[in-house]
């Protein structure tokens, strides 16, 4: 049936044979495989254990009645165990993750060079902030006004095809303006909840620095839990979920500055910079007629999107590099120069990433 042959073994003494009793199995070699039901062993298998009995005849037969088919499967599984070799089902489940890593690296650099058509000489910055929003992280951008931050997260939704919402961080905003707030309707006679800007996917948090804590602290369960809750109903924000936060480090008259348990929701802190002379010649040529992003294509879907982020869920850790950020951490937090260290959700964050 397996279009394999097996080996048999009977006994020298007269009377039943093995293929009638409870069998013994040997390989090819006369290696003692243990005691069955079914004598059925593929040729190819292999043991370490010595015979411990004699025997004078064997022969060959093929493995054709169906209560073989189990126990073939079961020595052929032994055998690859023995040798290191993987099983069918490993095998074929590593084909498919190098097809999704290959297929993830395509949509990465097809994603990164859509942006990079807005946002010139910066390719370091840009891949720092799609890595972060696949790792289900947000991104504070810290940088002087007039940079292309807010261009970069207009640039980023526009190219996954997802939606962009926008809020300008002042003194006077308040939480409600940016989680959504409950209005009566007079012809329903009921509240209807009107949802904020942070029901976008993307969501610009400009000079977020400007607001006051109360409004900032807005902003912790979105980012943390992917939920907003108002007047004591929760409703879950649409994947992906990612906040572009910017502050300007050079202005601090009126501003309030983020707390740690804010600033440790952010996974990247980076700022974008001034560009090169020839790289602003080249900006200063595109932006003649019109803004380049407004024209900018959308590179991926949502079926693309999630397929990332899952890839990126069966990427393997190995414990070595476990063990290594764990010691990151740690000497982080016992460091002379250092205030605070690492906190375990940074080093989630830190992994993912």
């Amino acid at each position: 049936e397996h279009g394999e042959y097996c080996l048999a073994v009977t006994s020298s003494r007269r009377g039943p044979t093995a293929l009638e009793n409870r069998s013994r199995l040997v390989d090819h070699r006369y290696l003692y495989l243990g005691s069955t039901d079914i004598d059925c062993q593929d040729r190819s298998c292999s043991h370490q254990t010595k015979p411990s009995f004699r025997f004078d005849r064997v022969r060959h037969r093929r493995c054709s009645a169906p209560s073989l088919e189990g126990a073939h499967a079961r020595c052929a599984k032994r055998r690859r165990a023995t040798r290191g070799d993987p099983l069918p089902n490993q095998s074929t489940q590593a084909g498919d993750d190098a097809v999704k890593a290959d297929r993830f690296a395509d949509q990465f650099k097809t994603l990164c060079d859509n942006i990079a058509v807005v946002i010139r000489g910066k390719r370091s910055v840009i891949e720092l902030v799609v890595l972060a929003v696949f790792s289900g992280g947000h991104v504070l951008l810290e940088d002087a006004p007039g940079v292309g931050k807010t261009t970069l997260a207009k640039a980023l939704a526009k190219s996954m095809s997802v939606s962009f919402g926008r809020l300008q961080f002042t003194p006077d905003l308040l939480p409600g303006d940016v989680v959504g707030v409950n209005i009566w309707n007079r012809n329903s006679a009921a509240f209807e909840f009107r949802p904020g800007p942070v029901f976008s996917n993307v969501v610009l948090a400009d000079e977020i620095n400007r607001a006051s804590p109360k409004t900032q602290s807005a902003l912790l369960e979105a980012m943390a839990e992917r939920q907003v809750t108002v007047d004591g109903v929760t409703t879950h924000l649409a994947e992906p979920f990612v906040v572009i936060a910017t502050q300007n480090p050079y202005e601090h008259e009126g501003t309030y500055p983020l707390p740690e348990s804010q600033l440790d929701r952010f996974v990247v802190k980076t700022s974008i910079g001034y560009p090169e002379p020839l790289t602003e010649s080249d900006i200063l040529a595109d932006r003649r007629w019109a803004e380049p992003v407004d024209e900018l294509d959308a590179v991926l879907d949502a079926e693309s999107l999630k397929s990332m982020a899952h890839t990126i869920d069966r990427i393997h850790v190995a414990p070595s590099l476990r063990d290594y950020m764990v010691a990151i951490a740690t000497a982080s937090r016992s460091h002379p120069a250092l205030t605070l260290g690492a906190s375990p959700r940074a080093l989630l964050s830190l992994q993912r990433l």
